[in-house]
């Protein structure tokens, strides 16, 4: 966009809408996610109801899906 001799200030408007949006697709993508991989800690089984066919060494504990979503922040 520079290069094209866009102003500099809607240089920064886009770059902040895409990570806007880049942000929100991946709290969607965690919270779509969380179901699937959470562990239950109180039962020790999956959070769904088993009829997704992921197997229990591929699920997260919640402390681990917590600082996975941290990282998005």
């Amino acid at each position: 966009m520079l290069d094209e001799g866009e102003d500099c200030q809607a240089v920064v408007t886009q770059l902040a809408a895409a990570k806007a949006a880049l942000d929100r697709v991946g709290y969607r993508l965690v919270a779509a996610g969380m179901r699937h991989c959470v562990v239950d800690p109180t039962a020790g089984t999956s959070a769904g109801d088993g009829a997704d066919g992921a197997d229990d060494e591929d699920r997260m504990d919640v402390e681990t899906l917590e600082k996975l979503f941290l990282k998005l922040s």
